[in-house]
This record gives C-alpha cells, structure tokens and sequence, in this order.
C-alpha cells in the first residue's frame, strides 16, 4: 500500500508533517472557495500542492499580502513516500537536537507574538478607519502607529528566531572568506568559525549584536604569521602584542562576544598553543 507524508510550516511558524490520507483534498484552487485550517483543506495551484493554515475565501497560495499580512496558505512538501510505513528509529537527543528544540519554541512564540500583533494592528486600523476626519481621528492614528510599531517589532523577533533555527547555527563549523588580509569574523555566521592563513592577517568582524558570540580556530597553516586586531576590541587578561606572533606549528583560538552595535562593544579572548 502506498503512503505519502508531506512537510509544511504552520501558521506559528513551527515545522509540521501530515500523511497524504489526513489532508482534505478540494481539488484545483478556487477563487471563491473557502479553506480552513481546521479540516484541513488543500488545494491545486500550478501543479503545487497547499495546505491552508489560516482560515481564508479565494487567497492566492502564493500572493503577497499588503502590510506584511501573512499568506494563509502553506506549500506542501514531500517528506517521505513509499510503499510501506517507515522504520522511524528511537531519538537519542543531544546537544544539537536540544538546541534546535529550544529554537523552535522561541519560534512558536514569536510566531504567536507576530499574528497578536497582526490583529491589534487590524483592529487599529478598523478603528482609524472609522474616525475618518472627526477630532478622535488622532487617538485613532496614534492607535494605528502604536499597533504597527508592536507588529514591526514582532516580525523582528519571528525572523531572529528563525535564523536561530537554522541548521547553520547549530554548532557547525564554517570556514571564514578570507584566508590572508583583512578577515572578517561574521557574528551572523556559524558559532565555530576556521581560519587557514596563507599570509599575514588582520582580524574584523560583522553584524554585531547584543548578546552574539562566536570563536575563530586559527591556523598559520606552515608557515609563521603576523596577526592584528581590531583596535577597539577589548581583550580580557590585556591586550596582545601588536602583531601577535603565530609560528609554524602553533594554534590558536580567538573569542568573541558583542554586547551592542559597535567594534567597541567586542569582548575578546585570544590564546595560542605553546
């Protein structure tokens, strides 16, 4: 007997899976049709299947909404097919798999955050409406901002915390641009970063924020290197001789963390094996 399972984000944004035989299949989408989540419903759209994740009368699968609104329908995606159930083994969480748990949750409640907003905001907007040029059009108006402020900053959170769930922030390992010259250390990178020089090296970094951190494995790679700093970084135990001196041989582990915006607010450790 054959089965299909197919993969779909929800509406909170969370990562869910669904057999072929759960869906309600309506057949081609329809203009006037009326979707719901709650049974179910998908639909045909240029060869594409959906699955509705938002209640909804004739939305385009795949239209942008105005104002950043949502799109109340999902793609589905094949996750596994075949002619039998699958083996599925038992879960022997660790570190990675914690990790990605944690993310996820921080994903549901920013996706919840961002469809509350999205509902002040409507109800804002209704009310704003409805002043139209009476004296209560600019509590309406300040009601409206508010609400947009609160919806902007949500969709902040939502998208940080899907960047948090990518598999890329995992503990993987990434190798940094460059190799000799100016080398930057990109705090939207991989936690683990390498460096290999094939020269002398000035170290940067990129897309500071609060609370960021990352650690750069360095390699003179067979030779002796020069390393430089930033000037603004501050390096706890005091700061390095200006050039450090990597030899042939030798390893090194530079980590920093951010604490705002700016080069000035980079923590720095640096250590070398003798």
């Amino acid at each position: 007997m054959s089965y299909a399972v197919y993969a779909y984000v929800t509406a909170l944004g969370a990562q869910d899976k669904i057999g072929a035989q759960e869906l309600n299949w309506t057949g081609t989408w329809s203009p006037s049709g009326t979707y719901s989540p709650t049974t179910y419903d998908s639909a045909l759209y240029n060869d594409d299947r959906f699955i509705a994740i938002l209640s909804n009368v004739g939305v385009n699968p795949t239209a942008v909404l105005p104002n950043r609104q949502p799109n109340p329908w999902s793609q589905l995606v094949i996750y596994q097919s075949g002619d039998e159930p699958p083996f599925v083994p038992p879960s022997n969480p660790g570190d990675i798999e914690t990790a990605l748990e944690t993310a996820w949750v921080g994903t549901a409640l920013a996706g919840t955050a961002l469809q509350t907003a999205w509902v002040g905001t409507a109800l804002a907007e209704a009310a704003y409406e409805l002043a139209g040029t009476s004296q209560s059009n600019q509590l309406a108006y300040l009601a409206l901002t508010t609400a947009w402020a609160g919806t902007a900053e949500a969709y902040v959170a939502l998208t940080t915390a899907w960047t948090g769930t990518e598999p890329t922030n995992a503990f993987t390992v990434g190798e940094t641009a460059q190799s000799a010259g100016t080398i930057v250390v990109d705090f939207a990178g991989s936690r683990f970063q390498q460096a290999d020089l094939t020269g002398d090296a000035t170290f940067i970094s990129a897309n500071r924020a609060v609370g960021e951190g990352v650690s750069a494995r360095i390699d003179p790679f067979g030779a002796d290197r020069n390393l430089y700093f930033h000037p603004s970084w501050k390096f706890l135990g005091g700061n390095p001789d200006i050039p450090t001196q990597l030899f042939d041989g030798q390893v090194a582990m530079l980590s920093l963390t951010s604490f705002g915006p700016d080069e000035t607010d980079v923590i720095a450790v640096y250590s070398s094996s003798t």
